[in-house]
């Protein structure tokens, strides 16, 4: 996790410094990497409202609707480190994802 997270705040500060294709790659690794929470976490301080709603269906498909799957998306949702992508989810009267979220 160190390893991959290293890289992953390197790319979340060129983001900051307007590298957009850095931040590209960050919402690619949310939707297909292992460490997807850092990366997460790397947008919720950098992306706008928009980019972060986009990154509602993959982080939520990683957790199927069973019991022990909504257990882990609110142990997920609990312990992120930036809980903005987190509130843009349950807050969004529009979302299918809403209610999930809540």
């Amino acid at each position: 996790e160190s390893r991959t997270g290293l890289a992953l705040a390197v790319l979340g500060h060129l983001g900051s410094y307007g590298r957009p294709e850095a931040l590209a790659l960050l919402r690619r690794y949310v939707a297909d990497g292992a460490n997807w929470a850092w990366a997460l976490d790397e947008l919720a301080v950098r992306e706008d409202d928009r980019a972060l709603r986009a990154l509602a269906a993959p982080v939520l498909a990683r957790f199927p609707e069973t019991p022990e799957g909504e257990a882990e998306l609110t142990a997920a949702a609990r312990g992120a480190y930036e809980p903005r992508p987190w509130h843009l989810w349950a807050c969004d009267p529009g979302s299918p994802h809403a209610e999930r979220v809540r």
